[in-house]
């Protein structure tokens, strides 16, 4: 049994090696794209401190600089000092058009508007998601990518597991050592000490791509209901006399504590869809699932109210898998751990590859 398997891991790591590489080492550069973003501007511009401006206020000095037609759809408050608010603009037609305004959250000013399809991070995360092939084919190889990879780091732990009592040895390696035991060790002992993450991340990858399916299989495992389908459910009746958003971050606001700071706002793209506010947990770490409200901005009234604090262990596990992906919501040592990850398929591909090609030197050696 283990030969075979052996055989299997053998061939899908020397088959799918290149595109799996490349898979890992765009995402780890993903991981850092808001710091890296943000380092790029503050070169070009000082953050004034102080009060920020209001939501409606910062989409007013930001949709100035649009070109007509375009409507706001999000907006995202900074949670850190020295950081911009992001507004979405969104154009329909035959083809969706979008736009990015970065504004200053105190002065107002205006940083820099961004065709998001043009973006640097944005084009890399295309690939990383769909290989720039259109449709569902894309993203459905990307998706089994990750289906690979939780089979090579199962089969790998299978084919790695030392005998009684060699655990410790197996864990480790030496810089000193030489050879085929160097890259053996290497190989080993990173694939056991990365292995849960690799596999959080690799299932969280499968999750995004076949995001119903995946949804159903945990929910039907766990208790829950589809938070994302009950949500799109929500609808309101258009009426005159609607909420002013500023009105509707404040009546939102009332339902939370005033340590959960307000972190965005998804604005209704249609008439009959109603507002939802988004605000911090206690003890927020950037990118975790977020308390939203659902307010009724024609009825004046909160819709419902979602807590990831109330959510049943399905619901949570589901809530994650974004942020888990993305090396979000856990701190820092989170975020290093998952760009680390992105370098594992080119550390076993290189010490797999030598290990692969010194077994066959020394078979030739041996028949010759």
């Amino acid at each position: 049994m283990k030969k075979i398997l052996k055989k299997i891991h053998l061939y899908l790591a020397l088959i799918l090696c290149i595109p799996l590489v490349l898979q890992g080492l765009i995402g780890a550069t993903l991981v850092f794209q808001k710091e890296i973003t943000e380092i790029l501007l503050r070169q070009n511009h000082v953050f004034v401190e102080g009060e920020m401006q209001s939501p409606s206020r910062l989409i007013e000095l930001a949709q100035a600089e649009i070109p007509e037609g375009f409507a706001t759809t999000l907006i995202k408050i900074p949670t850190e000092e020295n950081s911009p608010a992001v507004i979405r603009f969104t154009k329909s037609g035959e083809k969706k058009l979008m736009l990015e305004a970065l504004v200053d959250p105190v002065s107002g000013e205006l940083l820099k508007i961004k065709n998001p399809e043009t973006d640097f991070f944005r084009l890399i995360k295309k690939f990383h998601t769909s290989l720039f092939i259109s449709g569902d084919i894309g993203k459905t190889i990307v998706g089994n990518f990750g289906f690979v990879l939780l089979f090579m780091s199962l089969s790998g732990v299978v084919l790695w597991w030392p005998k009684k009592g060699n655990l410790k040895r197996a864990a480790t390696f030496k810089f000193s050592s030489k050879g085929k035991k160097f890259h053996r060790d290497l190989h080993g002992a990173v694939g056991f000490w990365f292995l849960l993450p690799l596999m959080v991340v690799s299932f969280a990858g499968v999750y995004l791509t076949f995001t119903p399916a995946t949804s159903a299989v945990i929910l039907s495992i766990f208790s829950g209901q589809d938070l994302r389908a009950t949500a799109a459910e929500f609808k309101v009746e258009p009426q005159k006399n609607a909420l002013i958003l500023d009105s509707v971050v404040s009546l939102a606001s009332s339902a939370v504590e005033p340590e959960e700071k307000l972190l965005s706002i998804n604005i209704p793209a249609k008439p009959n869809q109603p507002y939802r506010v988004n605000f911090s947990p206690k003890n927020y770490h950037d990118g975790e699932p977020t308390i939203a409200v659902f307010v009724d901005q024609f009825q004046q009234q909160i819709i419902e109210k979602r807590d990831p604090n109330f959510y049943s262990l399905g619901e949570k596990i589901i809530a994650w898998q974004h942020a888990l992906h993305a090396g979000e919501g856990l701190g820092i040592v989170w975020k290093i751990t998952v760009f680390l990850v992105g370098f594992l398929p080119l550390l076993f591909s290189i010490t797999g590859i030598v290990l692969w090609l010194k077994k066959k030197k020394e078979k030739a050696a041996r028949l010759a």
